[in-house]
């Protein structure tokens, strides 16, 4: 349940920055907002992060809401 649910937040949060530059935000708020997201190998185990990475590339058309 855990890894559900640690799946399904980073999924959705792991293009962020992108979605910052494309809409025009500020190079100054984007490097302060890096600390904000940390990538997610970071805070996860290596096992969990690769076991993430490998479901979002098979299942990236999947609609979680």
């Amino acid at each position: 349940m855990a890894l559900g649910i640690l799946r399904r937040v980073w999924g959705e949060v792991r293009q962020w920055k992108t979605c910052f530059e494309e809409h025009g935000a500020d190079g100054r708020l984007i490097d302060q907002l890096m600390r904000a997201f940390r990538d997610l190998s970071d805070i996860a185990a290596w096992a969990t992060a690769r076991s993430n990475l490998t479901f979002l590339q098979t299942s990236s058309s999947m609609n979680y809401t």
